[in-house]
């Protein structure tokens, strides 16, 4: 939830519905996956929200983990390590959060392997969109993912505006990046049974 609302805006996104306070926010992202904002400043906004725990749960990756707990300690509220992870099952591609997850473990082997093969598909499209004339850098896209472990293709709908093939990242789904558009590469995924 590390975007521009809720804890990572610095506020209880529960007070704002009429809810009660939230006491712990168990599903976090920081700027190595969709998030705004590295791990530790993430875990200064939960702290600063008012919560007593906190879990950073980045897509596909523990890279964040270390950062966040240390933080979390320095400011003496709880750190649950987790991931949300990407899995198929029955056709369908969903997303699984784990919890008490660390590097270095049997699942931490498993998501650096999934992050490799995100470069894998990066690549793939950027050679498409270089035979249909949009020829975007990788390094345009990594520089633009401001070190986010998980790259995808929100990161290169922005390189492809910040490069001025198209206008905005609606029309680079649309025109070239897209489900059923000429660049798009399926993404892979772990049969849920792999990471369960």
């Amino acid at each position: 939830m590390a975007r521009a609302s809720g804890v990572a805006a610095g506020r209880d996104p529960g007070a704002t519905e009429g809810r009660p306070p939230a006491r712990a926010d168990l599903h976090l992202h920081s700027d190595l996956s969709d998030g705004l904002f590295p791990p530790r400043e993430v875990m200064r906004r939960a702290h600063g929200a008012g919560l007593l725990a906190a879990a950073l749960t980045d897509h596909d990756t523990l890279a964040g983990l270390s950062e966040a707990r240390v933080e979390a300690l320095r400011l003496g509220f709880d750190f649950l390590p987790g991931c949300e992870i990407s899995v198929a099952w029955e056709g369908f591609d969903l997303h699984i959060l784990a919890y008490g997850v660390e590097a270095g473990s049997p699942l931490g082997a498993e998501l650096e392997r999934m992050e490799a093969h995100r470069l894998e598909r990066l690549r793939a499209m950027l050679a498409r969109l270089a035979r249909l004339g949009a020829p975007v850098s990788e390094q345009a896209v990594l520089d633009g993912a401001r070190g986010c472990r998980a790259v995808g293709r929100q990161h290169l709908s922005r390189a492809l505006v910040a490069g001025g093939w198209v206008s905005s990242r609606e029309e680079a789904f649309g025109r070239f990046i897209g489900a059923s558009a000429p660049a798009y590469v399926p993404k892979e995924t772990e049969p849920l049974a792999l990471i369960l």
